[in-house]
């Protein structure tokens, strides 16, 4: 009766340390084996990284000159709005990335200040890569039904001279 007893003590352990190595080990094999990588970060055109933000410009001042950017630069096809955040799922980190390329806005440069900018995106056509992100996301975390939209609208000027510009 005592080795019954025994047997079944080491059946009872085993299989708790099978769920603790379920548990640890499923979503470390999911995130750094079949996930993947997220997306590369988002860059302006010109600039090391993949995808950029295309723009027109209506400016006819030359390249060299410090208001080469003055003019009004729109958002256009192409350009891309989203959200990067680090996660950690049962201790692991991973990289959540959404997307869209609903966007649409304009700046103004007028010399070398940036007098004014809006944009507007369409929350609810954020994605990611997962279904079960995209509603934590349209729900809870940005409540896209009450607010479809989000939109930044410059509130002061910005010197742009401030800023030196790297090639």
């Amino acid at each position: 009766m005592a080795i019954r007893l025994r047997k079944w003590k080491w059946w009872i352990g085993g299989a708790a340390a099978g769920v603790v190595v379920l548990a640890v080990g499923g979503p470390f094999i999911y995130i750094h084996l079949i996930e993947g990588a997220a997306p590369a970060k988002l860059s302006l055109s010109g600039s090391s990284g993949s995808t950029g933000t295309k723009k027109v410009s209506q400016s006819s001042t030359s390249a060299s000159s410090p208001t080469a950017i003055a003019g009004k630069w729109n958002v256009s096809t192409g350009s891309t709005a989203g959200y990067r955040v680090s996660e950690v799922l049962i201790g692991q980190n991973s990289t959540a990335v959404g997307r869209t390329s609903q966007i649409s806005g304009s700046i103004d440069v007028t010399g070398s200040e940036l007098s004014t900018a809006t944009f507007t995106v369409d929350m609810a056509s954020v994605k990611s890569d997962q279904s079960q992100r995209n509603a934590q996301f349209d729900g809870r975390i940005m409540d896209v039904s009450t607010y479809p939209t989000a939109k930044f609208t410059l509130t002061r000027v910005v010197n742009l001279a401030r800023y030196p510009r790297s090639e």
